[in-house]
């Protein structure tokens, strides 16, 4: 067989069967990741933008009726501090990712800084912030506001070992073509 079968073969059975691993546990959770903004309408922050991430696992949920798993992490840059999951006056039990028959909603987050003050809540699609100075950085000086947050749809994050076996399938490959063109030579 030519060697360009060959290579057509190897990497034909390679991807199938990195595809049949992948589909072959179906109950294995998946780990997602969703982007968000919160753009401020009202109050003295009116006009920003900020933005955050969240990550979850699917393995709790069944697609039926109100749900919520807790985010494994979030990150929220808001007004010069940056929030983290660990934050959240309820974690390790929250922050929460909620959802209605399967479909993604948002973020349940409030977080209490280290003045122990509430910045903000942040629900599914809206934010409230309220007045008060967090350390050196004042949240709000002349009072609270709303802001609209928007969601990208979430994404499976592919998981460590699915990364390095394409990683050496990838490098196989290489090292393939080198040992074929070495004997060219």
């Amino acid at each position: 067989m030519p060697r360009i079968w060959q290579t057509i073969v190897v990497a034909t059975t390679g991807a199938a069967l990195t595809l049949a691993a992948i589909d072959a546990n179906p109950a294995h959770a998946l780990k997602f990741k969703s982007n968000f903004t919160v753009d401020i309408t009202t109050g003295d922050l009116a006009g920003n933008s900020y933005e955050g991430y969240l990550t979850f696992d699917d393995s709790e949920l069944t697609g039926t009726g109100s749900e919520t798993v807790v985010a494994d992490k979030v990150s929220f840059d808001f007004n010069g501090l940056t929030y983290t999951e660990k934050q959240d006056f309820y974690y390790p039990s929250a922050p929460f990712v909620e959802f209605d028959s399967g479909t993604f909603l948002g973020l349940n987050f409030s977080p209490f800084d280290d003045f122990f003050a509430l910045p903000f809540d942040l629900i599914n699609d809206s934010l409230e912030y309220f007045a008060h100075n967090s350390g050196e950085v004042a949240v709000s000086s002349l009072g609270g506001g709303v802001g609209s947050v928007t969601y990208t749809e979430p994404e499976a994050v592919p998981e460590p070992a699915t990364i390095l076996g394409l990683s050496v399938i990838g490098l196989g490959f290489l090292l393939r073509k080198k040992q074929v063109s070495s004997q060219n030579i």
